[in-house]
């Protein structure tokens, strides 16, 4: 492939300058010097074979030829606007977050299209009217359907997710206001990022919300989501209005909760079953109040309640793991790791689809750590 000079130090100025980096921060993390960086980014200089490797694993990219030749500009690009979009709330730290998702994100589709995982359930949904909860409504009551979910089930919302070929990763992020962002990723597809660093009921509603912009808001190329105290939360608010209603509803079927008898719930019946459907407080109190089974006076008395951090199980983390196993493991699914992915980097090498150091990279370790990381997340939840 010729190396088109130009282009490439056009990538290499707009990376360096999309994660704040100073010539000579660059030239100290790859060991490439900051004069070589300089005659690179002024197309003064042909880079080596090494120098392109060294710099596109920096940038996490999934693909060295990204650097070398004028494809995939729309990557670039659409995070480049995100990232100029939301300059004043996203930290560096969350901007890098942000770009190692993006990269397991190519790495699981690659991985996906190699081993033979079509998405298992086709999904479309085309909204009618103006009317944006019922748009919630309606889609989460069809793709609950064709996932087979009867009006009892607690949906595994990853799961569901990814078996709609949808591209899900928790990954904890600084800015605790930003709940999730969703990317219409222009290679591997839609892509949904969850803040690790809320409770796992309320990732379980993020990642719903996240969906619903999958479903509906494409055309946006990306959606940064933030909690609903923040002061950004009201930017296209009815779009967030819908996600929220798509959510609340595919989590919990409208048709149980018409079973909900709200003259008896007392504090400890509704906190039972707030963690029995896995959901916080506020958005079962919500929809009960919505559904009518709850007054507005009557579902005063269940405001503040809290269900523990602590009491909420993450299926990835279960009770067998050791305090030393629990503390790695939280690490690395804060880092975007999951059982799902992790098994996928493992079937590939075996499969002989990837080389071990191949498959180490992709999940941003060296091989020494590989070790023990299958016992770590074999058998887990997705």
């Amino acid at each position: 492939m010729p190396l088109d000079l130009p282009s490439f130090a056009d990538k290499l100025r707009r990376l360096r300058d999309m994660f704040g980096e100073t010539s000579a921060e660059l030239a100290r993390t790859t060991g490439v010097s900051e004069a070589r960086i300089g005659a690179l980014e002024a197309a003064a200089a042909m880079p080596t074979g090494d120098e392109i490797l060294i710099l596109a694993d920096h940038y996490k990219l999934e693909d060295y030829r990204f650097l070398i030749s004028n494809e995939q500009q729309t990557a670039l690009e659409r995070t480049e606007k995100l990232f100029r979009a939301y300059a004043s709330e996203l930290s560096t730290s969350d901007r890098w977050a942000i770009q190692e998702f993006l990269f397991l994100c190519e790495n699981e589709s690659f991985l996906l299209h190699e081993l033979g995982r079509p998405p298992r359930v086709r999904f479309a949904f085309v909204p009618k009217g103006t009317y944006f909860k019922a748009h919630g409504d309606e889609a989460a009551e069809r793709l609950r359907r064709a996932l087979g979910h009867n009006a009892n089930e607690v949906p595994d919302v990853f799961h569901d997710l990814r078996a709609l070929g949808f591209h899900v990763f928790r990954r904890r992020l600084d800015n605790e206001n930003i709940s999730g962002i969703f990317i219409d990723h222009p290679t591997a597809g839609p892509s949904v990022l969850v803040n690790y660093s809320e409770d796992v009921y309320r990732q379980r509603f993020t990642a719903a919300h996240e969906a619903a912009h999958a479903i509906f808001d494409r055309d946006q190329e990306y959606v940064v989501s933030f909690v609903p105290s923040s002061s950004r939360w009201s930017h296209d608010r009815l779009r967030e209005v819908r996600a929220d209603t798509f959510a609340a509803a595919f989590l919990v079927s409208p048709t149980l909760l018409r079973r909900v008898d709200g003259e008896t719930l007392t504090e400890d019946i509704f906190l039972d079953l707030a963690d029995r459907l896995k959901v916080n407080v506020e958005p079962l109190r919500r929809a009960l109040v919505r559904d009518g089974r709850l007054t507005d006076a009557a579902a005063m008395k269940f405001k503040g309640l809290r269900i523990p951090r602590n009491a909420k199980n993450d299926p990835e983390l279960p009770s067998s793991l050791t305090p030393k196993q629990r503390t790695r493991k939280v690490r690395l699914l804060q880092q975007g790791l999951s059982s799902y992915y992790v098994d996928l980097c493992f079937e590939a090498c075996q499969r002989g689809v990837v080389t071990r150091s191949r498959a180490a990279e992709m999940m941003m370790l060296n091989e020494a750590e590989m070790s023990d990381l299958q016992q770590l997340f074999q058998g887990v939840g997705q």
